[in-house]
């Protein structure tokens, strides 16, 4: 018998190859590149936006152990194991746009996300080391400052969207003035390093690429507060017992009181809104130098 003569043609159909845009110099599915060019570009359901919360339901795809992870110390006391050591599980967040394009709504599924704050490129000093300039500061992380109800808000978001308890380690509270800090973290591959986007003079709705992060940084003409829209890729980091189970399907099976998420930032795309002069920006780094237990930094999300 002919080989051909065993593959039922009905079962068979031609699928039209997806449609591929342009965005950036990189060739993209139709619908991604409108998602793209929704954050990115034209600046839309962002967290803190003027006009009400954004339209995004977020997600993790997967919770994982990565090769060089180990299994920590500590000892946790629970009901079901009271001598289990904690775990660490990772997981990279996914973030589904719903927009209206062409009087048409549609969505789409991007691993980015994007917040108005402010991004602190005045040169840090080393605390224990002379006063020296920090030479990681703005090459591989930054200082970010952002309101609370806009870093509560994706919280909430987050919560609602994966199950877990969102923890505020690593984003430090300023009760005083309602404004959190954090750390978010820059990409370092040449190919990759987040750009640095300023307003043209003529039209605020137009956006020139000045170089990098940390090109601009160099530049005293830069060395400010800038409040921008920050466009961010989120990682969670879970804790939990090996009885637990994570797997696809995180979210069912990762929605337990005891098991918080630390949140990590990585910022990867920046358009400046302009200088802020209302916010003193910390001068040196105590937690880098002194390597300070982030733990310590007292739990203000409920």
């Amino acid at each position: 018998m002919d080989m051909d003569d065993s593959i039922d043609a009905s079962a068979w159909a031609w699928v039209p190859p997806r449609k591929t845009v342009d965005w950036r110099g990189n060739r993209v599915t139709e619908k991604e590149g409108i998602a793209l060019k929704h954050l990115f570009d034209d600046l839309q359901n962002y967290f803190g936006q003027p006009d009400g919360e954004p339209n995004v339901t977020l997600t993790i795809s997967r919770l994982h152990q990565e090769d060089d992870d180990e299994t920590y110390g500590d000892i946790i006391t629970n009901n079901n194991n009271a001598n289990a050591a904690s775990t660490m599980w990772r997981g990279n967040l996914d973030f589904t746009y719903m927009m209206n394009h062409r009087k048409r709504n549609t969505s789409q599924k991007l691993h980015y996300m994007a917040m108005d704050v402010c991004l602190d490129l005045n040169p840090k000093k080393e605390l224990n080391f002379g006063g020296h300039d920090m030479s990681d500061y703005c090459r591989t992380w930054m200082y970010a400052y952002a309101p609370r109800y806009t870093v509560e808000t994706f919280l909430r978001y987050f919560e609602a969207g994966t199950g877990l308890k969102a923890s505020s380690n690593g984003l430090i509270l300023d009760e005083e003035r309602k404004i959190v800090h954090f750390e978010p973290k820059l990409l370092t591959e040449a190919q990759s390093e987040p750009g640095f986007w300023i307003a043209d003079e003529d039209d605020d709705d137009q956006f020139t690429r000045i170089g990098t992060i940390h090109e601009a940084s160099q530049d005293p003409s830069n060395q400010f507060l800038f409040r921008c829209i920050g466009i961010f890729a989120v990682t969670a980091e879970v804790v939990s017992i090996p009885s637990r189970t994570h797997g696809d399907n995180a979210n069912a099976n990762a929605n337990n009181a005891e098991e918080e998420a630390r949140l990590t930032f990585t910022l990867v795309n920046v358009r400046t809104l302009g200088i802020v002069n209302n916010i003193a920006p910390v001068v040196y780094n105590p937690r880098h130098c002194t390597k300070c237990n982030v733990s310590t930094n007292p739990e203000w999300w409920e």
